[in-house]
């Protein structure tokens, strides 16, 4: 799990804590923030979403260069066959949601 008290794309995953942590930064949040956004992403196949994550995202793109072929193999199997729960027909679609916030320091 990810420090706590270290930035993150999690670190702030909840409405309340976001707040929060807005305040104790000596932020004024704006009435009616935190908005939460939801929309998808769509790929083409498991093997597509694969391909995307071990090259565009350098979360996983760094720990896939430092693997042995062996582990690389079995990492992509394994984000392969969990990606196909996410299947929708002819594509893999993965659902997303993110908090925006906005808010004044005085």
């Amino acid at each position: 799990a990810p420090d706590p008290e270290l930035p993150h794309p999690l670190r702030c995953q909840d409405k309340a804590q976001l707040g929060e942590f807005m305040k104790q930064s000596g932020i004024e949040v704006m009435p009616s923030y935190p908005k939460e956004l939801i929309g998808s992403f769509s790929f083409e196949s498991p093997e597509q979403y694969f391909e995307f994550i071990t090259e565009v995202s350098p979360a996983t793109a760094k720990p896939m260069a430092q693997a042995t072929e062996e582990q690389k193999k079995e990492i992509k199997e394994k984000v392969i066959e969990k990606a196909k729960s996410f299947a929708k027909g002819s594509e893999i679609v993965f659902p997303w949601s993110a908090l925006v916030v906005a808010g004044l320091k005085p």
